[in-house]
């Protein structure tokens, strides 16, 4: 009785885990996820010198710029290496932390779409702040 009674108890654990991170990973997949972390991303900027940010803000800062970073890289390994034909993304050389910048505005401009994924958001904020000519 007492196996049967753990091994009910360590499912249910499990399916709960299970289910709880599917529903957080959904929660992290749209627009309203990466404005809280990019506003993380905009309140270390503004006051690195005080230190005056908790520690998920940092982490927060850091998940936004590398994920609008890592978009922005991907871009660019496709408009270099895939002979397109039509580019519809130009980025300045060395446009670095205004890349995440434009996005923070974009998403701050469009709140009607923060429920959109992420991906689709800064694919956006790219064609607008950075069309190619």
């Amino acid at each position: 009785m007492k196996k049967v009674l753990t091994v009910l108890v360590t499912s249910c654990v499990a399916l709960l885990t299970i289910l709880n991170g599917q529903i957080f990973a959904d929660d992290m997949d749209n627009g309203n996820y990466l404005l809280k972390i990019c506003n993380s991303a905009m309140k270390t900027m503004q006051e690195p010198k005080e230190l005056d940010v908790e520690w998920h803000e940092l982490i927060n800062s850091a998940e936004c710029r590398s994920y609008v970073n890592g978009y922005a890289n991907a871009i660019e390994f496709e408009n270099k290496n895939n002979n397109l034909k039509v580019k519809y993304i130009c980025f300045p050389d060395k446009a670095g932390l205004q890349l995440w910048r434009d996005v923070y505005k974009y998403l701050q401009d469009h709140p009607q779409e923060l429920r959109h994924p992420k991906s689709l958001l800064v694919h956006k904020a790219f064609k607008e702040y950075y069309p190619c000519k």
